[in-house]
């Protein structure tokens, strides 16, 4: 092969070389399109508790709720005389903060006043960008 040929053939690979580096560099630094993020949601299965029942002074026994959704996290607040808590067994309170769903939700009525319960269990989630999600889990009992 003679010389100018070489040289000829060297030129043209290395600008086919050069020309698909820079096809490579301008496909990485695209961005991907942006996605639209879909909104948070949460759902409870059964979606309401009915049934309750104690006497004054002594907790009810507890029922559950499996809580699942598409929010990183979610925040519940019981009405008054409905406790919650992530065991069967403990840690009763009326507020709770949640990662990693689904979990299941543990209610019973903390049983301190005679009362008809008519309450319920606000679900508030928060995705990372859109706004909030609440859904309520209506609680209804009776503490003689």
């Amino acid at each position: 092969m003679n010389k100018s040929l070489r040289f000829v053939l060297a030129i043209s690979l290395l600008l086919l070389a050069g020309t698909l580096s820079a096809r490579a560099q301008t496909q990485q630094s695209e961005e991907p399109a942006a996605q639209e993020e879909a909104p948070a949601s949460l759902s409870a299965t059964p979606s309401a508790l009915t049934g309750f029942a104690t006497k004054q002074g002594k907790p009810s026994a507890p029922q559950k709720f499996i809580l699942s959704g598409t929010s990183p996290y979610a925040g519940l607040r019981a009405s008054p005389g409905v406790q919650i808590s992530q065991s069967e067994t403990g840690g009763y309170t009326d507020a709770l903060e949640v990662q990693g769903l689904p979990t299941t939700i543990w209610v019973r009525l903390d049983g301190s006043n005679v009362t008809a319960i008519n309450g319920g269990i606000l679900l508030q989630g928060a995705p990372t960008r859109k706004p909030g999600v609440q859904l309520e889990v209506p609680i209804k009992g009776v503490v003689e």
